[in-house]
């Protein structure tokens, strides 16, 4: 597939930096309003620099655009794509009016060419681990979802002074106005609804919680930069997402089920740590002690945490493994190679040409990319809903819904629960046992409340 960007900003590097992985992906060029931008990116990939949007639609050799432009002119540019005769993948949000996503599925449908867009990390691996355990049954029946995206205070962290590998601003400014919710909550309720399907109805909360981060006047200058929404699946499951820039950072998933939980540690991620804990009397019980939810050692022991789970479930899309994204280009210092090397082994790994790579596949094979328009179009409403919640939280019903998504394989090592220990059996019994004489760990509450017991605190003598 051969591929031109339009839009060189902050994230262009994100997306060809794992370029080297794909043999099936040739870059044919890029372009940007900002010329120098989009020759210092074009230099740093060897591509050809496009003067115009109008002159990269022009050339018969480019057969996909990646629209990695503002939100705002999403639809305008993927539009005039495919008015061109080219595929689209398009950065998220689809577009910013329901109404606009719809007009560009039926633009794609009528001129046979295909439309798909990010996020993609639902195609990595660790989503695949993470689908499998749950549709095996490791957790039983899935019962609420705790997801976080919380992304540092980073009004602190001087992100002014921020430069991509091409050496680009990150764009400060229309990030707090755009609002970390719109940009990221996606990246979670895109993974959940190809799990448990569309989102039948959501309460949303959001607010701008530090309305001065920014050194230079936003407009607008009450952007949320705190989110939270309750979400409730198609299948009944509820999940709680979390988004903001005001929390330490924290993006992980908690899957919770009547018999155990999965935990993926970095949505950021195609290869997170996904770990499995399958409930007991002694986990339960066990993780009430301080000493144990601090120790991670200690936890272990009595099975707190559980077990990390091998990735013997094939991705959706075969695609290269993370280890080898090193960041690409000409020139590249020591100090960059190694600054890569350590993100991709403690920080964040996507591969962004992941859905890229699926549409040359689904090109190859006849059928319709796995991440379909109508279901960025829902994935688009419920991350606006949540986006363009105010103080008063809210229930909404997001109007569109879509076709499961076909992404999974039944290949790979099936999970099957493994007997407990001679051990565990009989600590499991001993605890319900201490438990009906009253000799547990004072589970009731009012056990543990001052004034129980119809004492009223203070009321006693001296």
């Amino acid at each position: 597939m051969r591929i031109a960007v339009v839009g060189c900003g902050y994230v262009v590097d994100d997306y060809l930096r794992t370029l080297p992985e794909h043999p099936e992906i040739t870059l044919v060029g890029v372009t940007d309003l900002d010329e120098s931008r989009s020759r210092r990116v074009a230099a740093r990939y060897g591509v050809r620099c496009f003067a115009t949007t109008e002159e990269l639609l022009a050339d018969p050799s480019v057969e996909l655009v990646v629209n990695l432009t503002h939100p705002q002119t999403h639809h305008e540019i993927s539009r005039a794509a495919l008015l061109a005769g080219k595929h689209v993948y398009s950065e998220k949000p689809l577009s910013l009016a329901a109404e606009d996503a719809q007009d560009l599925a039926a633009l794609a449908r009528e001129r046979g060419l295909m439309l798909s867009g990010a996020p993609c990390n639902l195609l990595g691996a660790s989503w695949a681990a993470v689908r499998r355990l749950v549709r095996d049954g490791a957790i039983g029946r899935t019962r609420v979802i705790y997801a976080e995206l919380d992304d540092n205070p980073i009004y602190l962290m001087h992100p002014e002074e921020w430069r991509s590998e091409s050496g680009t601003p990150w764009p400060f400014k229309n990030e707090y106005e755009v609002g970390c919710t719109l940009e990221h909550a996606a990246y979670h309720v895109a993974a959940l609804a190809a799990l448990f399907g569309p989102v039948r109805e959501m309460t949303s909360f959001a607010s701008c919680l530090v309305p001065d981060k920014s050194p230079v006047p936003l407009d607008p200058p009450t952007t949320p930069d705190f989110s939270v929404a309750c979400l409730t699946f198609d299948n009944g499951v509820v999940a709680r997402l979390t988004c903001s820039i005001v929390a330490t950072y924290d993006h992980k998933v908690r899957l919770i089920g009547d018999e155990g939980e999965v935990v993926l540690d970095e949505v950021w991620h195609n290869r997170s740590p996904v770990s499995l804990e399958r409930f007991g009397q002694m986990s339960l019980n066990a993780r009430k002690l301080r000493a144990v939810r601090h120790n991670p050692l200690l936890g272990r022991l009595v099975g707190v945490g559980g077990r990390n789970v091998r990735y013997d479930v094939p991705a959706p899309v075969q695609a290269s493994e993370p280890e080898s994204q090193a960041p690409r280009g000409r020139g590249l210092s020591f100090t960059t190679r190694l600054k890569g090397a350590l993100r991709r082994r403690q920080m964040t790994s996507l591969d962004f040409l992941l859905g890229i790579s699926d549409m040359e596949q689904a090109r190859r094979e006849g059928r319709d990319p796995l991440i379909t328009p109508e279901f960025l179009l829902h994935v688009s409403e419920v991350t606006l809903a949540i986006s363009s919640g105010d103080s008063e939280p809210r229930t909404i019903v997001p109007p569109h819904s879509f076709t499961p998504l076909a992404l999974d394989r039944e290949e790979g090592t099936a999970w099957r629960p493994a007997e407990p220990g001679p051990l565990a059996a009989v600590t499991d019994r001993v605890l319900v046992a201490l438990h009906r004489r009253g000799g547990g760990s004072g589970d009731s509450p009012s056990a543990h409340q001052p004034g129980a017991h119809g004492t009223e605190v203070g009321a006693g003598s001296r």
